[in-house]
């Protein structure tokens, strides 16, 4: 695998090691698959129907965009922050971990 060197600071990083990096990708990827598949259903069936959040939630495509866009905007604005060191975009990436770790307790309770 050949090294692909990232801007951080004042120097460079020798790889893709920084998790919230590895996010970004991941985001990327969800929405690019997601889109896809979206594109590919639309071609294949003609009309898509999207007419009440059931209509959204079943349909998985768009739901992997959804959360790809949250996963790169989240993981992004953690990037900008800590490089920035701006404490709001800061607070605003903590705050909704914080919330997904909740939310997850809470459904697993």
């Amino acid at each position: 695998m050949i090294p692909l060197p990232i801007l951080v600071g004042e120097g460079y990083v020798d790889d893709i090691s920084d998790p919230l990096t590895n996010l970004q990708l991941f985001g990327g990827l969800l929405i690019g698959v997601g889109l896809y598949a979206f594109v590919d259903k639309w071609q294949a069936t003609g009309l898509m129907k999207v007419e009440t959040v059931y209509d959204v939630i079943l349909n998985i495509s768009l739901v992997m965009v959804i959360a790809g866009g949250v996963i790169f905007i989240v993981s992004f604005a953690g990037c900008v922050g800590a490089l920035r060191e701006n404490t709001c975009l800061l607070k605003f990436v903590s705050v909704v971990i914080y919330n997904s770790v909740c939310m997850c307790v809470y459904i697993t309770i």
